[in-house]
């Protein structure tokens, strides 16, 4: 006897198409309803997760529409900043499908909403809040800025054969006249007024009848023009639905999933591309998520684009994701406004009396603080180039005040939580303020030797020279240490990690121990990472990333159990031990000048 189920393929069965598989192995056999070639002029839109399909098809060959290019005097490590070349025209990331339909509605001939942020003299749009790192000069300014983009969306919808929409969230914020904002006012730019600004959580027929508006709008604009839906795998950073994160992710991510696939089934010009499964579903047992469960790997877009490509029946060109899985503490380059939403949970305002101020490093030792139960405050407060550029002011209540808006609240909420609190008593600050080695060491070279010494200098770089350097030009960072220092404070350094080219080995060797004895030398305690990693022989393997800033994740693990355990670092207790002093080792006392290296 014969039934409906006796002659599927193996895929058809959760046995022969997953279990008895390698999760490597598992194909979820995609094929496109409609021919996609490498000659497809693409657009993509849409969350985060949407920046990666983008990379993908421009590593892959593919004609990806760039509509808005960034203009040829911005320099290119600007562009992603103020996105440039992050989707296929510059309106941020779009998370929810009603935002979509305000952008097309704007770009077809709708009146755009007149409505701005303004900070000081700086005016930001509400619907492109992360836009510009400094906003715009005036408020006609920035709606000539939202004019660019809304003729760049009309340029790429008549150029395009394929618009490709990533589903990121139902959650969003509108205002009184049910203006949707990519973010909730008074996150990102903006201030939040209960009476203007109300949360939405939108359902599955909205989402449904939404992106039906959009794509008959945008056939009528371009007749031939096909849709490919996918759904980021990428969980809510945070819910103002009332319910647990773990449930309104599931929720949201379930709507428009069946929002996505409803739409791919009655529309005859729309498909849908599984990335959301790749990623997220059980045989692959979050083995594509970094540690924190939410950013997505490289390795894993990679086996996304794999599926994707042996669907359409184009070979890859760029390397595939191994085998097996390293783990590595950095995602390719990812824009999510959503992240910032972090800095709002109360729960990470400890008033610990243990402080972490600096930059990255700083902020993957407060991770590894966490996993080891240790309760702290602050972390990575500023990036390491604008601490490097100084882009800080020397406040008398706040000890520094950083110039970018995100960064100011992150600081201003760390020092209330710990200096503030406890300013009677005795805090234990770690740090690697004045570190940004790799600037810090290009500045010194390319800014203050030819300024000080001449640029057809060649002699060799001492002692004195560095000091000066140190005390004269890095003085606001100095400055910073000082009062913490005055105010009773205990402060211990920490270098970052020693990992140098060859060529850079011997400066940065100097550099190291220069900064670690000068820090000393006010009256901090020091802790050499280079001592630390020579003693076990050299750098291990585990402990190195893919970019030659930053370690592993496994280092900083390493680091921060190492300098935890020589500092009597607890739960209970943040005291340095009195007698802990930095091993030093034999140190070369001069380095050649640039024309020598």
């Amino acid at each position: 006897m014969t039934n409906p189920y006796s002659n599927l393929p193996e895929t058809a069965f959760w046995k022969t198409g997953v279990a008895q598989l390698d999760s490597l192995d598992i194909d979820l056999s995609w094929q496109p309803k409609f021919p996609i070639t490498r000659s497809t002029s693409i657009i993509t839109v849409g969350s985060c997760f949407a920046q990666h399909i983008s990379t993908a098809l421009k590593k892959n060959g593919f004609n990806w529409l760039d509509s808005e290019p960034a203009p040829p005097e911005l320099p290119s490590d600007a562009h992603e900043k103020n996105n440039y070349g992050v989707f296929s025209f510059r309106t941020g990331n779009i998370y929810t499908a009603a935002l979509l339909k305000q952008w097309i509605d704007w770009a077809l001939g709708e009146e755009p909403d007149q409505e701005f942020f303004q900070e000081g003299e700086r005016f930001f749009d509400p619907f492109r809040p992360s836009l510009n790192e400094h906003g715009f000069a005036t408020h006609e300014e920035m709606q000539a800025g939202r004019r660019i983009t809304l003729a760049a969306i009309r340029s790429a919808v008549q150029q395009a054969n394929l618009f490709i929409f990533t589903l990121g969230l139902t959650e969003a914020w509108v205002n009184r006249n049910g203006v949707v904002y990519p973010m909730c006012p008074g996150t990102v730019r903006g201030v939040f007024s209960p009476h203007d600004h109300q949360f939405h959580n939108y359902d599955y027929s909205e989402i449904v009848d939404d992106l039906n508006a959009v794509f008959d709008a945008l056939r009528q604009l371009n007749p031939t023009l096909q849709f490919l839906l996918t759904v980021s795998p990428v969980p809510l950073t945070a819910t103002a639905s009332g319910e647990h994160v773990l449930t309104a992710t599931c929720h949201s991510k379930s709507v428009l999933r069946a929002a996505a696939g409803a739409l791919a089934k009655t529309r005859a010009d729309t498909d849908y591309f599984p990335s959301y499964e790749i990623i997220t579903a059980a045989p692959f047992k979050g083995q594509f998520f970094e540690a924190n469960l939410r950013s997505v790997k490289p390795e894993g877009v990679s086996f996304v684009m794999r599926q994707f490509l042996k669907g359409i029946g184009v070979a890859q060109t760029a390397a595939p994701a191994p085998r097996r899985q390293v783990t590595e503490p950095l995602t390719e380059n990812e824009i999510c406004d959503d992240i910032i939403l972090d800095s709002w949970n109360q729960s990470s305002r400890s008033d610990s009396k243990l402080v972490l101020i600096g930059d990255s490093h700083m902020g993957w030792m407060g991770k590894m603080l966490a996993e080891q139960g240790i309760e702290y405050a602050g972390g990575g407060t500023m990036n390491a180039s604008d601490w490097h550029a100084e882009r800080f002011d020397l406040s008398k209540e706040l000890l520094f005040l950083p110039q970018d808006p995100e960064q100011k609240q992150q600081w201003e909420s760390t020092f209330q939580s710990s200096f503030a609190k406890h300013r009677d008593q005795p805090l234990f600050v770690i740090t690697n303020l004045g570190f940004q080695r790799n600037q810090a060491y290009n500045g010194f070279w390319a800014g203050y030797i030819p300024h000080v010494y001449g640029a057809n200098f060649t002699g060799t770089v001492g002692a004195e020279i560095l000091y000066s350097y140190l005390v004269h030009i890095r003085k606001k960072h100095t400055n910073v240490i000082y009062r913490m220092l005055a105010m009773g404070h205990t402060v211990l350094v920490v270098s970052d990690p020693p990992i140098d080219t060859e060529q850079l080995k011997a400066p940065f060797f100097l550099l190291d121990n220069m900064l670690l004895d000068y820090f000393k030398s006010i009256g901090c305690l020091t802790y050499s990472a280079r001592d630390w990693i020579e003693g076990l022989g050299g750098m291990p393997q585990d402990f190195l990333a893919d970019e030659l800033i930053h370690g592993s994740e496994e280092y900083y693990r390493q680091l921060t159990r190492q300098v935890v355990a020589e500092f009597n670092i607890g739960v209970q207790s943040v005291q340095p031990n009195p007698l802990a002093r930095f091993r030093s080792s034999g140190r070369p006392t001069s380095i050649q000048s640039s024309s020598e290296k």
